[in-house]
């Protein structure tokens, strides 16, 4: 695959940044509507529940920011790249294994997204220097 240009790569790397400290702060903020858009579930679970959907969004807040700081300071990026890509391949076989009582649409959508992710992470991390 043909190297990015520099800019073209930096500006994608501070779109997925950014998105991801957008839905970690969602996770965060929002763990009860986050649980509804997520899996599906009427019932918003347990406070157990929602404290793991917050640790969740607070992993996702700190990749996020952490990459933007990087991008932003000139520090390395791929460290922080190569974490989205372990958590996104992490969230996208969790979601394809052990999300079977979920509606088969969200089991999809949550498999797809953040392996579609993971993948374009894993690509951005080999163009980076």
């Amino acid at each position: 695959m043909a190297r990015r240009d520099k800019k073209e790569l930096h500006d994608q790397l501070r779109m997925m940044g950014l998105v991801r400290v957008v839905a970690g702060a969602s996770l965060i903020v929002l763990p009860r509507l986050s649980i509804r858009f997520w899996m599906g579930a009427e019932e918003t679970g347990s406070a157990s529940l929602r404290t793991a959907v917050r640790a969740l969004g607070a992993r996702d807040l700190a990749i996020g920011v952490g990459q933007l700081t990087a991008l932003d300071s000139g520090a390395p990026v791929r460290p922080w790249v190569e974490a989205a890509v372990l958590s996104d391949a992490g969230d996208a076989v969790n979601s394809m294994f052990f999300m079977k009582d979920s509606p088969r649409l969200l089991r999809l959508i949550w498999t797809v997204v953040p392996g579609a992710f993971a993948w374009l992470g894993a690509q951005h991390a080999a163009d980076l220097d």
